[in-house]
């Protein structure tokens, strides 16, 4: 619903002409760079790490089709949402109470009505607990009645969403292998398709030399088994095990790397095709939320890397004038 009513003042001033869309595509982007600044100064505690993240957003290439193509509105629209309820919940350094969590289920519904990837929101903010309870971790029952609070929401719009589907919660309808070349995959084939996609995603987030509004079977063939993409995604998949394990590190900036590795996990995994088949195989626009947290996770290391290789006691004090060419 917020997408869609989202169009009809545009409509209203702008009938059916093109050009409209996208401009008022363009001004949700704006608020979300200083959203994810505000979510990365909340969870790092430091105002370099935020402006990398922000800024890198900002200008990410990935997030063209979210903002160029019409539809992409329902991505963006979910994004900020997200982010407000982020900030509604998480508290510096202190446990967050009930009451904010409550305060949050607004934002969490507009969320979910905007765009159901929003679904990862519950765990987006039990891991993004993890990253900003940087003393003492609190016991289970804590994290229990937070959990089933912040689900609240999303028990309400999978009962709505029951409902608008005529009484199922995922569309009856396989995908077409047009749209999405996984679903003609069998066997183990679909094991190397969950690996494709994510070596395409990975591709998007570190080198998006190029890009597509249709990876269709001209890109993605299923049939085809292993490939370039499929490395590129067991690479992936390695690199994000190695984040994962940091969840239990007692160094708070491995801790960090760890939660945001999992905010990032719980993300993704509506998208991967992995859980279940979606409309496509895979979509830029659909990593405008999870590239958030990419970015978040590639600015704490640039500001862990700059730390470390230009502090006076290191090897590396010497170079730091290039060091700040290579940050620029």
């Amino acid at each position: 619903p917020p997408p869609l009513f989202s169009f009809a003042p545009t409509y209203a001033a702008n009938g059916l002409t093109p050009l409209g869309y996208p401009l008022v595509n363009a001004a949700p982007p704006a608020p979300a760079c200083w959203l994810l600044w505000r979510l990365a100064h909340r969870v790092t505690a430091d105002a370099a790490t935020a402006a990398i993240a922000a800024l890198l957003f900002a200008v990410h290439p990935v997030h063209v089709e979210a903002v160029a193509g019409v539809v992409g509105r329902a991505e963006v629209l979910s994004s900020v949402f997200l982010m407000l309820g982020l900030l509604t919940v998480l508290t510096p350094g202190a446990p967050p109470s009930l009451a904010r969590t409550a305060a949050s289920w607004p934002l969490f519904a507009l969320a979910l009505l905007a765009k159901e990837t929003a679904i990862c929101y519950p765990a987006v903010v039990l891991a993004l607990w993890l990253a900003t309870l940087r003393e003492r971790t609190p016991p289970l029952h804590w994290w229990l009645v937070r959990a089933a609070a912040l689900v609240v929401p999303a028990a309400l719009y999978l009962g709505l969403r029951y409902v608008a589907l005529d009484g199922t919660l995922i569309r009856g309808s396989p995908a077409a292998e047009q749209m999405n070349p996984f679903a003609a995959a069998v066997g183990f084939e679909r094991v190397l398709g969950v690996f494709t996609a994510l070596g395409h995603y990975a591709r998007l987030i570190v080198v998006p030399r190029v890009l597509s509004f249709d990876y269709g079977l001209a890109v993605i063939d299923a049939r085809r088994g292993f490939e370039l993409m499929t490395a590129v995604g067991l690479i992936a998949a390695a690199a994000w095990i190695v984040g994962l394990a940091q969840v239990r590190s007692i160094s708070p900036p491995r801790r960090l790397i760890g939660a945001l590795s999992l905010a990032l996990l719980a993300s993704y995994v509506l998208i991967s095709n992995s859980v279940l088949l979606i409309g496509v195989g895979v979509a830029e626009r659909l990593m405008y939320w999870p590239s958030a947290i990419a970015l978040l996770i590639a600015a704490v290391l640039a500001r862990g890397f700059w730390t470390h290789a230009a502090t006076t006691a290191s090897p590396g004090a010497d170079r730091r004038p290039l060091l700040r060419v290579l940050g620029v």
